[in-house]
């Protein structure tokens, strides 16, 4: 993945004047784990599998309904389909 691919999501919340963190994440869906022990991150990219990776998205966040409605609106628009 180029690094310019990497930065798409916290320059589209940027741009649409928003400072919400952006976590990058790794995710390998056929890997034996653990590797290396487990889930970790470098260069603040979280590399974990895939339950691991919904526990994170699916943890609850400081962000009302109506603000994540609002951020996913703003991704939608910046990315489109493949």
């Amino acid at each position: 993945m180029p690094a310019a691919a990497g930065r798409a999501a916290p320059e589209a919340l940027a741009a649409a004047g928003s400072d919400v963190p952006v976590t990058g994440m790794l995710v390998f869906v056929d890997a034996d784990w653990p590797l290396f022990g487990g889930d970790f991150a470098t260069q603040g990219v979280k590399v974990l599998w895939p339950k691991k990776a919904t526990e994170h998205i699916l943890k609850a966040g400081p962000f009302a309904g109506d603000v994540v409605t609002a951020l996913h609106r703003t991704l939608a628009r910046a990315f489109t389909n493949a």
